[in-house]
C-alpha cells in the first residue's frame, strides 16, 4: 500500500478531516491532499509527527517503493547542492577580494567579467544556500541587515582614497562621470553584499 493510501486510511479511522491533520501538523490542507494523492510525499520529519499521531511505526509508513525512490533522488540532489553551495562559498570569498582591487585598481588590474562573475556566483550561492532556517531568529536577521548597511556605508567612505577613481573623474566630462560613478556604486554594492555573505552565511561542514 502507498503512503497515500495508508495515510488516508488512517485518518478516517481516526474520524479525522484533510483539513483537521493539516491543522495538527501545522501545515496546509493542500499539503494533506498531495500526499494522499501520490502528488508529493512528506519528508521525514512530518512522517515522525504522523507516526507518533497515530501510534504507527515509521518502518510501516515507510514501506512504499515510490517514496524511498523519491527519498533516494532527494537525497542525490541534497548532496548536488551542498557541493554547490560550498564552491560558491569558497569562489565567493576569493571574488570578493579580486572585487577590492578591482575597486582600487591594484596593479592596474581592471576587467568588467570580474563584476559579472561576482554577481552570477553570488546569485548561484544564494539559490543554493540550505541554513535558511537560521534567520527566522530576529537577533540574526536584524544583525545581518545592520552589518550590510555599515558595511556599505565603510565601503562607501573608500571612495576618497580612491585615487584611480577620484582622479579619472577629474580627467572626464559629466556623462563620463556618471557612467563611471554609476558603475563603482553598483561594484560597491555587490562587494558589500558578498562580504555580508562571507560574514552571516557561513557554509556548516556536514558529513555526506
Amino acid at each position: 500500500m502507498q503512503i497515500g493510501d495508508k495515510l488516508r486510511q488512517l485518518r478516517n479511522q481516526h474520524n479525522l478531516t484533510q483539513q483537521e491533520l493539516a491543522d495538527t501538523l501545522h501545515l496546509s490542507r493542500k499539503t494533506i491532499s498531495g500526499w494522499e494523492t501520490g502528488r508529493s510525499y512528506p519528508d521525514i520529519n512530518s512522517l515522525i509527527q504522523i507516526s507518533e499521531l497515530f501510534h504507527v511505526p515509521t518502518d510501516d509508513l515507510l514501506k512504499d517503493n515510490h517514496m524511498l525512490k523519491h527519498y533516494a533522488e532527494q537525497t542525490k540532489l541534497n548532496k548536488k547542492d551542498v557541493k554547490i553551495e560550498r564552491v560558491t562559498y569558497v569562489i565567493n570569498i576569493v571574488m570578493l577580494i579580486l572585487g577590492y582591487v578591482q575597486m582600487f585598481h591594484f596593479g592596474g588590474m581592471h576587467s568588467p567579467f570580474i563584476t559579472l562573475f561576482l554577481l552570477i556566483n553570488m546569485i548561484m550561492f544564494i539559490s543554493h544556500y540550505s541554513n535558511w532556517e537560521s534567520f527566522k531568529r530576529k537577533a540574526k536577521l536584524a544583525a545581518t541587515i545592520i552589518a550590510f548597511f555599515v558595511f556599505l556605508a565603510l565601503n562607501i567612505l573608500t571612495i576618497p582614497f580612491n585615487d584611480h577613481f577620484i582622479g579619472h573623474l577629474a580627467k572626464n566630462d559629466n556623462i563620463q562621470n556618471v557612467g563611471m560613478a554609476t558603475g563603482e556604486f553598483v561594484l560597491i554594492l555587490l562587494i558589500t553584499l558578498s562580504l555580508t555573505l562571507v560574514v552571516f552565511f557561513r557554509v556548516k561542514h556536514r558529513k555526506d
